[in-house]
């Protein structure tokens, strides 16, 4: 997989996706159902918090901007509160560039879901069910001046017309020979011709060959795929995974077996990352297996899961522990500093682990968002404390510290000093005990160089590996 190729994307490109689709304010609202009313059987609801989402095309553009891409949206929403919310979002994120159309004589869509530990008790939609045909001509206006100022277009389609003028749409872009994906809802998927990808989940498939009453079968999929898309045919299954044609091939990809939390978001998200895929000239397959691999993730988190780089880092690379080279982990540590994630690197032997060292990293981790810890292989330790130490073997060391939860990232090194990691990582802050006055701390004088800052962390109880062993040894 190239995911060294998806990192350079989001973290170098000036690339721009516009999304065009019905936008949804989502709304959220937090409790318990602890009893049951007594006018009707029916539960009672103690309300404790709520949140608000983009939802329908807007999600789509959530995802992109967590992935750090700069992403438009054009949609409609109504003069009123849901899309005051709306707005609100959108003005957060600065790669989200706002290109909605506000009208008077439009209901901006709100769906209220009502959470009870976790679980949906309820769902509420307020909406119009009928869009006139003069507003989504607004949209194709407005398209037409956006249109050339993107890469690659994915129209977002709840069936709630705002993508009347779709074939049009289309049309315009296939004439400025710019990337279209579709997610589509209406039944026949013909009105998407000649999208460069049509994205349909199974169900929205089914109901298509029962519409053009086609069987299900190898050569029908290849045969919708020719007719329809420029590129490919892809279809999302849920936890069954995805299928997608290959010239003359119907290829499948399933998703591993594990507890499924909430499928919403994942027909999203794969339509993201196709987008980011297609202008980076990802190959399908490739595409297909990254989608997989993410979407498998995200079924499994609660609608609160933020899918980011780092995450996307973590699931690409879960057989990989918390422990490893600097040189294996160079994306990291760019999607870091793409974050603006400030990292903290501190060092040391950590032969006899005691409440001295915990009490320090929980402090060096206070400073920052990233804790990076280095950690003396056996020869470092040995030429720092003598030819007895260390006590316990490298990969001891590690195990017990690899069991803390707030160390992100530990990496070896073989050196008597850490200066070689500090230089590569840059990091923000460098952390280092008080029993080492400022001169003394290697690496300081590099880290206050580019503006990063030294901190020294006294040990609680007077603490120290040192003063354990002689303890022990006299």
């Amino acid at each position: 997989m190239k995911f060294n190729t998806i990192v350079q994307f989001l973290t170098e490109s000036k690339k721009k996706i516009l999304v065009v689709g019905d936008i949804f304010l989502d709304e959220y609202l937090y409790g318990k159902a602890t009893k049951i009313s007594p006018e009707k059987p029916v539960p009672v609801f103690q309300y404790n918090s709520s949140k608000f989402y983009l939802g329908g095309a807007g999600n789509v553009v959530y995802m992109l901007a967590n992935l750090q891409v700069n992403v438009g949206i054009l949609g409609l929403v109504g003069i009123d509160k849901n899309a005051n919310e709306i707005k609100k979002i959108l003005n957060k994120n600065k790669y989200i560039q706002n290109h909605l159309i506000f009208n008077k004589n439009y209901k901006t869509i709100k769906k209220t879901r009502i959470i009870s530990d976790s679980n949906h008790i309820v769902r509420l939609d307020y909406e119009d069910l009928i869009i006139k045909n003069s507003l989504s001509s607004n949209v194709l206006k407005k398209f037409k001046k956006l249109i050339s100022n993107y890469d690659c277009v994915i129209f977002s389609d709840y069936k709630k017309g705002t993508l009347e003028n779709i074939k049009e749409l289309i049309q315009i872009s296939k004439r400025k020979n710019i990337f279209t994906l579709v997610d589509p809802k209406q039944v026949n998927l013909e009105v998407y011709k000649d999208a460069n990808i049509i994205k349909p989940n199974f169900t929205e498939y089914k109901n298509f060959l029962i519409f053009k009453k086609y069987k299900d079968s190898e050569s029908v999929f290849l045969k919708i795929s020719k007719k329809l898309c420029k590129s490919n045919f892809l279809v999302t299954m849920g936890k069954d995974g995805l299928m997608y044609n290959k010239k003359s091939k119907v290829l499948k990809l399933n998703t591993e077996k594990q507890h499924i939390y909430d499928v919403t978001g994942a027909g999203d998200l794969a339509t993201s990352i196709l987008a980011i895929c297609a202008i980076k000239k990802i190959s399908i397959d490739e595409s297909a297996l990254l989608i997989n691999t993410l979407c498998s993730s995200l079924i499994t988190k609660t609608r609160d899961y933020k899918i980011n780089m780092i995450e996307v880092y973590k699931i690409l690379n879960h057989n990989i522990s918390k422990f490893n080279s600097m040189e294996n982990s160079i994306d990291l540590l760019k999607i870091l500093k793409k974050l603006g994630k400030k990292i903290v690197f501190t060092n040391g032997c950590f032969d006899i682990f005691h409440t001295g060292h915990m009490n320090f990293l929980e402090t060096a981790k206070t400073y920052g968002d990233f804790l990076i810890v280095a950690v003396n292989s056996d020869y470092s330790t040995s030429i720092n404390k003598g030819k007895n130490r260390p006590i316990h073997k490298f990969k001891d060391r590690l195990r017990i510290l690899e069991m803390i939860g707030f160390i992100d990232f530990l990496v070896e090194f073989n050196e008597k000093t850490p200066i070689k990691l500090i230089k590569k990582i840059k990091p923000a802050v460098l952390c280092k005990g008080d029993d080492y006055k400022l001169n003394e701390i290697v690496g300081a004088n590099f880290v206050k160089s580019y503006g990063g800052k030294i901190k020294r962390i006294k040990f609680k109880n007077n603490k120290s590996t040192t003063k354990i062993y002689q303890k022990i040894m006299s």
